[in-house]
């Protein structure tokens, strides 16, 4: 089999002018965690999807965490959730 000579990239990124403007409004607004910004994003996101609302988080990890709590997971959850870190962990 024969080695490729350039690079492969898996999935690149299709970044435009605007997102580019909007991480440097964003940067420049002092609100790099949950901000104004965030709350938009979450309220657009459950309007586009039918739902009353919406929580963004940092992970899948995050995300996996809030689902389990919410339908009621616990002794069981501290079980699937170490497992789900280690092998996100190893994924990353």
């Amino acid at each position: 089999m024969k080695k490729r000579e350039t690079f492969l990239p898996f999935s690149p990124p299709m970044i435009g002018e605007q997102e580019i403007a909007e991480v440097s409004d964003t940067l420049r607004s002092g609100w790099i965690t949950t901000g104004p910004k965030t709350k938009k994003f979450e309220q657009e996101f459950a309007q586009y999807v039918g739902v009353p609302a919406a929580l963004a988080v940092n992970s899948c990890t995050a995300a996996l965490h809030i689902a389990l709590a919410r339908l009621g997971f616990s002794a069981i959850y501290r079980i699937i959730g170490k497992i789900l870190v280690k092998y996100t962990d190893k994924l990353s």
